[in-house]
């Protein structure tokens, strides 16, 4: 059986972002480029900077040498300026203690309104030949 634990998340502080609509996002392996520019668009502090952070010009890929290759810079690199700015800044707050966080994803299914619950947890890992702990994918 599968060790599910509370944890301590990172979360957006609601005295500094007050429609958490415009910072939320699917996940990352689901966006396309054009719904990846309308996040960045919809708010400066959308999670999309973190998650999915877009290429820009002169960026080096992660690894490679290049120009200033000790401040080269990369999607990866900006994701981490944005998120250290955002906690220094308050916009991201520590939650004080663990918790479970429940979350429902709402949509439209088969021309009705329909939702799915979801539980944010910590879990140990296991090896995946003990068929404990299954990728997403194929569940």
């Amino acid at each position: 059986m599968a060790e599910v634990t509370p944890f301590k998340g990172i979360l957006y502080n609601p005295d500094r972002i007050g429609d958490m609509a415009a910072v939320a996002t699917p996940p990352y392996d689901v966006i396309s480029k054009k719904q990846q520019a309308a996040y960045y668009e919809r708010h400066p502090k959308n999670i999309i900077r973190l998650i999915l952070n877009r290429p820009e010009a002169g960026d080096v890929a992660p690894g490679e040498d290049g120009p200033g290759s000790a401040g080269a810079e990369n999607p990866h690199v900006r994701a981490a300026r944005f998120y250290k700015q955002w906690l220094a800044e308050g916009v991201l707050i520590h939650e004080p203690g663990p918790a479970l966080y429940l979350t429902r994803t709402d949509f439209d299914a088969d021309g009705r309104r329909a939702g799915r619950y979801g539980l944010i947890a910590a879990v140990r890992l296991e090896p995946f030949e003990k068929g404990i702990v299954l990728p997403h994918e194929r569940t």
